[in-house]
């Protein structure tokens, strides 16, 4: 089975090469623990590496996302092109309701669905290539406009399509803002559950307790600084 690299050793190593090509994974974590850093350094990492990566990013506009990148990985801002990191903004259409170039509407799943296939195929047209990784930032808020059925619906849409596309997606979850049962609706439909949390001494940790064809993996120690997200050995 092929895989998709991380470029984190430590992770790479755990998942045996990487993530499964096709598959899709629910992280998950309160508010603050690092999701969004640790997405962005998997993007970085594909794009770093001559592979294609995109963030749909729903509750964070395109420079508050450069600001945090200018913050946690200053010392390689300038290696990063965004045609190889390239960020979809959901966030903008929240504040104006009217959208502009590279951004996709939240109101009509359809809709997103349809722009997001639209971002992938002129990407693969322009750079014959097709992305490797996707990150959506976040779920909670396609949930927060369209309720917990559609959002499901749409999520079995994107993984069944994917088995064509051959990427690794993923979906950031708010820990404490759904219920257990909504939850647990999103993490069956996707193949793996990333957890991240902290314990009662703020040491921060993420587990895979669940993902499919393979073993679950976990805890490991975590930090973040001005160099990314990093892993504790």
């Amino acid at each position: 089975m092929e895989k998709i690299n991380t470029y984190i050793n430590i992770l790479d190593k755990k998942l045996n090469g990487g993530f499964l090509k096709s598959s899709s994974f629910l992280l998950y974590g309160e508010p603050g623990i690092g999701k969004t850093i640790f997405s962005l350094q998997l993007l970085l990492n594909q794009a770093l590496n001559n592979d294609i990566s995109i963030l749909v990013s729903c509750d964070n506009s395109t420079n508050s996302i450069k600001l945090m990148l200018n913050t946690y990985w200053k010392n390689i801002i300038s290696e990063i092109n965004y045609n190889k990191f390239i960020i979809v903004d959901s966030y903008s259409w929240r504040l104006s309701r009217i959208l502009n170039p590279n951004q996709i509407s939240l109101q009509n799943l359809s809709d997103f669905f349809s722009n997001l296939i639209d971002t992938i195929e002129k990407i693969n047209n322009t750079q014959n290539k097709m992305p490797t990784m996707i990150v959506v930032d976040s779920i909670t808020t396609i949930i927060e406009y369209n309720g917990i059925n559609a959002t499901s619906k749409f999520l079995q849409t994107l993984s069944a399509i994917n088995n064509e596309w051959e990427m690794v997606i993923i979906f950031i979850m708010e820990e404490g803002v759904h219920n257990v049962q909504e939850m647990k609706k999103i993490e069956y439909i996707l193949d793996g559950l990333i957890y991240l949390y902290k314990k009662k001494n703020q040491t921060r940790y993420l587990e895979i307790p669940h993902i499919r064809f393979s073993n679950p993996i976990g805890p490991i120690e975590y930090s973040i600084d001005n160099n990314g997200f990093h892993f504790i050995e």
